[in-house]
């Protein structure tokens, strides 16, 4: 705001250049980074932990406050790492992960025991429809095309 108030030629009577000057010394602040260096890696390797072997992500009510107090930081630095390093937020980062864990499921025998919907809840997620959606949008198909895609034998073809 005290910028802005500067360049009003009735308050602040400045010369073209001191505007100039005065622009570009608010400019070349730069905004400090939410999690620092250290943390940032340390945040990271524990997040690698609770994906990769814990499977934080199979859990159907995890959240971004749970997921930041497994990993002891806040929701601000959890959120941060996750946009920071992955590009992503925390609901496309978890559903990637329970999208894959589902792309497997189907393509092994479990599929054979589970329909659509236990393999949704073995993934992690709470409902079908939000189950297919989120499958569509990150393969381009639906469950059952996937399965079919893939040679997966379906039921009725086992019988």
């Amino acid at each position: 705001m005290a910028y802005f108030s500067m360049q009003q030629n009735e308050i602040f009577d400045f010369t073209k250049s001191e505007l100039n000057e005065l622009s570009s010394i608010v400019s070349k602040k730069e905004s400090p980074k939410r999690v620092a260096g250290k943390r940032l890696k340390e945040l990271d390797e524990k997040l690698r932990i609770l994906t990769g072997s814990e499977k934080v992500y199979l859990e159907n009510d995890l959240s971004l406050p749970k997921l930041a107090q497994r990993l002891d930081a806040s929701c601000n630095e959890t959120s941060f790492v996750i946009n920071e390093l992955y590009q992503d937020n925390f609901y496309n980062y978890i559903n990637r992960y329970r999208i894959e864990e589902a792309k497997s499921l189907l393509l092994s025998n479990k599929y054979y025991q589970l329909n659509i919907l236990g393999i949704a809840y073995e993934s992690g997620f709470n409902s079908k429809t939000t189950f297919n959606t989120t499958f569509k949008k990150f393969t381009g198909m639906s469950p059952t095309q996937f399965v079919k895609a893939n040679g997966v034998l379906t039921k009725d073809t086992v019988n």
